[in-house]
């Protein structure tokens, strides 16, 4: 969903927990259009002007301090994309248990769009957590290229995901396993390291 209007009647709604509702207004065209407010008061029927949590950056703060009072810290970072536009800069955002990144062009759009991801893996029944020696496996394979390190990047990486080792989703593995990889430098290294961790979840997954 774009910024606007309607992304921001949803952060308000779902993220910072407002009773939400909309008027249908005659447009310059003679067509309608829906506009949105906060119902305020106990009789519902004062209105409050929703935030623009979607492209004023101060405001979408908001939204971050809300999402960190439920346990799910921020995370926002500006890059310069590479293959498919190069040069075009962008804005990715996640909160700790959404594990999926969202991206857009401006901050506060990415930070809304990351808070309604997050809201909704919440609301999702909890996954299948990883069994068995999934994580020595990697941290073995991984400190054939790294070092003694390995184990730190391994717990840096899973608090990424905000997840633990004893409640990692099965569904993330691949992922995890991505960004591990992304820390090894030597692409020959790199290589041999993802062929490994795919050789070894092959059987697993036709066992399941």
């Amino acid at each position: 969903m774009p910024a606007g209007p309607e992304m921001d009647a949803l952060v308000a709604k779902e993220v910072m927990g407002y009773a939400v509702d909309f008027e249908e207004s005659p447009s310059e065209g003679g067509d309608t259009k829906r506009v949105w407010f906060i119902r305020a008061g106990e009789n519902q029927t004062s209105h409050v002007t929703i935030p623009r949590f979607s492209t004023d950056i101060e405001t979408a703060w908001k939204v971050g301090k809300k999402m960190r009072s439920r346990g799910d810290a921020l995370s926002l970072q500006q890059r310069t994309m590479i293959d498919n536009a190069p040069g075009t800069v962008i804005w990715t955002a996640w909160f700790g248990r959404a594990n999926d990144l969202a991206w857009a062009t401006t901050p506060a759009l990415a930070i809304c769009r990351a808070a309604l991801l997050a809201i909704t893996i919440t609301k999702q029944p909890p996954k299948k957590p990883v069994t068995g020696d999934l994580f020595s496996v990697i941290e073995h394979e991984l400190a054939k290229a790294m070092g003694p390190v390995a184990r730190i990047i391994m717990d840096d990486k899973i608090a990424e995901f905000g997840a633990s080792r004893e409640a990692f989703p099965e569904d993330r593995v691949d992922a995890l396993i991505k960004a591990v990889s992304e820390e090894i430098k030597d692409h020959s290294e790199r290589a041999a390291f993802t062929a490994t961790m795919a050789e070894f979840l092959v059987p697993k997954r036709r066992g399941s």
